[in-house]
Order: structure tokens, then sequence, then C-alpha cells
């Protein structure tokens, strides 16, 4: 009896032992799949995430891919072909408004679930706010961002970033070609483009509110000339992509660029010795005889996590995104990347608080708007007929279009048009006939 008990339970050990090695080798390869989505500059970071949340839950039943997809289209493309996207996507908190149209695209976060009661717990109530809609919970905040300007120390210092004024009069001192632009903007960009309307007494969907509109003011026309005037040898350039500023840093022809901090260690490669940043430096402009000085106004972002609608099982990607939105993952995008906790604690840990970084981007923070989470901003505030095109036709000035301040006032009022109806009206074709 005893000999047979040995052979089973050889047996039996040679047959957990194959069952071992093909789990280790098979099962993963049979589990479903789950993915999500991440910007190109985050791919890496989040498989590092998705690692460590599969070593601490290795019952999880899920495979988890990692996938590109650039923030800005994020949610867009999910409503266009939900069953072929992401079953968690990363997305600034201004999308929210696409992705609850109708029916809505993505899942609400349930009253009586753990994660609902840990997001309630762990941000503060503006963070909440941009997070949700309609009294109802959508996103897993993960940071906070808005933009500033990068700049080249050795071109200017800290007094001549103050204001855009001191920096155009430095740059004509400096021993540099004609190639050289004292700053660079995605000016085709209305997340960066606005800035300087905006900075006026204009708005954009106050109270996200579509009617709550206004450029076309005496000081948004000001603030429109200041953008022509720009235009210029050593002064500022269009620069289309981070990456092309990065090469531009590296080669010296750019000495500065307004971006966020998903570009630090790009531009931190590029600079070298000489990086520094600092909020975003004052503008003056001439209003009705009378000087003003403005602060251009960033758009603040809250960046989040939502579940797709068409997951094929939401408790696990509430799961998912949950872990990826925790405190602990919010501490290595910081230690990683230098993005800005949202979470309540982290916010007030004095050794995120102190970095000279986070010191800066926490400044301009004092003079940026929260993004309206209106559907409108993704269809029309980014589109060729508003903020993605209509600065960067003021800059370029392109046949004189941009020459006078009725010009201008035309095509800020056809902007207007579009803004608050979603038409190109009689203010477009006006514009369009100067």
């Amino acid at each position: 009896m005893k000999k047979i008990a040995r052979v089973i339970a050889a047996l039996l050990c040679g047959v957990l032992l194959m069952s071992a090695i093909g789990m280790m080798h098979g099962c993963d390869d049979k589990k479903p799949t789950l993915k999500v989505w991440a910007a190109n500059v985050d791919v890496e970071m989040t498989k590092g995430f998705v690692k460590d949340f599969l070593d601490k839950n290795p019952d999880f039943g899920y495979r988890i891919t990692v996938a590109t997809q650039g923030e800005n289209e994020a949610a867009t493309t999910l409503k266009n072909a939900p069953d072929d996207a992401a079953d968690v996507v990363h997305i600034p908190h201004d999308q929210i408004g696409i992705l609850t149209q109708g029916t809505g695209f993505i899942h609400e976060i349930p009253a009586e679930s753990d994660a609902y009661k840990q997001i309630m717990a762990e941000n503060t109530q503006s963070v909440i706010d941009v997070a949700g809609k309609d009294g109802k919970l959508y996103g897993f905040p993960t940071m906070t961002e808005t933009y500033l300007l990068y700049y080249n120390k050795s071109m200017f210092d800290a007094d001549d970033v103050k204001s855009f004024e001191k920096m155009f009069e430095k740059a004509l001192t400096l021993n540099v070609g004609n190639d050289f632009a004292a700053f660079g903007l995605k000016y085709d960009d209305g997340f960066y483009a606005g800035m300087f309307n905006l900075a006026t007494d204009n708005y954009l969907y106050k109270d996200n509110n579509v009617q709550n509109v206004s450029f076309a003011t005496d000081e948004g026309v000001a603030a429109a000339e200041f953008i022509r005037d720009m235009n210029g040898v050593k002064r500022a350039r269009h620069v289309a992509t981070s990456s092309d500023a990065a090469t531009q840093f590296k080669a010296g022809s750019l000495g500065s660029f307004v971006s966020g901090p998903w570009d630090k260690n790009a531009f931190e490669e590029a600079l070298g010795d000489n990086f520094a940043v600092a909020a975003l430096p004052t503008f003056t402009v001439t209003v009705n005889g009378e000087q003003k000085t403005f602060s251009p106004k960033a758009f603040l972002n809250a960046k989040l996590y939502v579940v797709n609608k068409a997951t094929k099982d939401s408790r696990a990607a509430i799961k998912l995104a949950q872990y990826l939105s925790s405190k602990e993952v919010q501490l290595s995008r910081y230690a990683q990347k230098g993005y800005l906790p949202v979470n309540a604690e982290l916010a007030d840990d004095p050794a995120i608080a102190q970095d000279g970084f986070v010191q800066a981007v926490l400044g301009q923070m004092q003079n940026a708007i929260p993004q309206p989470n209106i559907a409108e901003m993704g269809n029309r505030w980014y589109k060729p007929q508003a903020g993605q095109g209509k600065f960067k036709v003021i800059f370029d000035n392109k046949d004189g279009v941009a020459s006078d301040a009725a010009k201008i006032r035309a095509i800020l009022t056809e902007m207007e048009s579009y803004l608050k109806t979603g038409k190109e009206g009689d203010a477009a074709a006006s514009s369009q006939s100067l």
C-alpha cells in the first residue's frame, strides 16, 4: 500500500508540475484581454504600473495590454468606435462632456462602490467637480496640470522672462543668427494660443454655458494684435510639435517654448544645464489709448481614467482604473515625470511642494482657468474655425488678413459666432471677404 501511495503521489506531483508549467507559459495567452490607452510619452511608464497591478492581483483573470492613444483625441475615438476602443482610457477632464452625451460612452462610478468612496475621500472638491457631470462621477483623477514657460537660462535670466517685452528686448542683444526665435508656441492649438485673449476680459464657455463666449472686445482685439506683432525674426515662431521644440532648443535656435509637465524630461535633456522654467510672461497692449498689462491665462486640466461603457467587464476595468489612479501610482508619476498629484495628501507633501519645478507649475496655476468640460470644447473650440485655427491665421497675417483692428475684430466675431452656434454664419462670410 505504501508503494502504491508513493506512486500515486509521484504521479500527482508530475501532473501538478506540468499544470504549473502550462499556467506559466500558456494560461496568460488564453485569458481575455483588457486594454489601456495612454499618451505616447507615458506608455512605458503605464506598462510598469500594469505589471505592478498584476503582481499584486495574481487572480485578476485578464491579460492587460497598453496601447498609444493621443489623449486629446481619445474621447472622439472612443465615441466613434467604442467596441474597438480601450477598456480604460486616460483623458483630460474637458472630454467628459463628449463622453456623456446622449446615453453616454463611459461608465458612471457607482456611489456605493469602494472606488467612489476612495475618490471622494482623497480629492479636493474642485477635482471631484471636473471628474463628474450633472451630479454623477465618471473619472478616476490622476494628476493636475497646466502649462508654463520652458526657457534657456543662458539666454534669459529670471527677470527677463517676467515679460515678453523684456524677452524680446534681450533677444536683440544675443549673438544669434536670423534663424533664432526668442519664443515658440503652437499657434494652431487652442489649448495654448487662446491664453492671450483669455488673459483680458474675454471668456470661453464661462460657467459651462455655451452662450457665454467673448473674444471680440477692445481688449480682445488688442491681445490679437499682440499675437500678430509677435511674428518676426528673433521674436516668435510657430513650433508645430514638442519634438520640434526640443530639437530647436538643442540647436540653440529657440529661446523659450510653452508646454506642460509632460515635456519636462525631453526639454531637460535638450537644454542640459541651461534648463529653466517659469510662469508665463506678462504682455502689455494699448486699449483705447491706455496701456494695460495682462498675464496670459493657461488652461488648467485634471487628467483622469474613465471606463469604456462597451468593456466586457466593468468591475474588472473599474478595479484597474482605481489602481492606476491610486496614491501610490500618483507618487510614482510625480517621481518619474514630475506630474503633479491630485491626491490631497500628496499635494501637501513638503518634498513635492518644495520642488522647484512644482513651484513653477503651482505659480502658473494661480493664473489659470479650468477647461470647461462641455462637449462643445471638443466639437467647436478644438476646430479650425475657432481655437485650433484662427489664432494661427492672426499670427501668420497672410495677405494682410489681420493687418488692422477691423479685420481682427471680424475674425474674432466669426469665432464667437461659431463657438455659440457651431455654424459658420454671416460673420464668417464677412471675414472671408476682407
